[in-house]
């Protein structure tokens, strides 16, 4: 269910920052881990970053710098059809059931919800999916 995904961006950075690039760099990567996005999903792992050093430009106004800096991100991107294995139930309510893959939050609609206890594991597929608010909502069937 993870995607890995070849990210290149520039990171504006302070001159001042350019002395210990290396922990900067590690902390703006670290303030991406479990983020959410609509285009790549619930961001799980950062792995094989470099920073380009060479020819730094610097932004004429502000006196910024671009520094280019390639990373490979881990992400859970849900999608419609999707199946989740050994999803977590969370909550449990007369119609509905609430449960957990990861960081990914599934509500499943159900006539009858007392065969489920509070940390039962089910296999969810994904009928219908929104993005609001920095998070996934998914509705699932059992």
């Amino acid at each position: 269910m993870y995607n890995e995904i070849e990210i290149k961006e520039n990171v504006k950075l302070l001159p001042s920052d350019l002395a210990h690039i290396e922990s900067v760099i590690q902390d703006y990567l670290k303030s991406k881990l479990n983020t959410c996005t609509k285009e790549y999903g619930y961001i799980m792992g950062i792995e094989n970053a470099s920073i380009n050093t060479k020819n730094i430009p610097i932004i004429r106004h502000t006196g910024e710098c671009l520094v280019q800096v390639k990373y490979t991100i881990k992400t859970l991107l849900p999608k419609i059809g999707d199946v989740y294995e050994n999803a977590v139930v969370t909550h449990i309510y007369p119609t509905v059931v609430f449960a957990k893959y990861l960081t990914l939050q599934m509500i499943i609609s159900l006539p009858d919800t007392s065969i489920y206890l509070k940390g039962d594991r089910v296999n969810v597929r994904i009928v219908d999916i929104r993005y609001a608010k920095k998070q996934y909502q998914c509705i699932g069937e059992i």
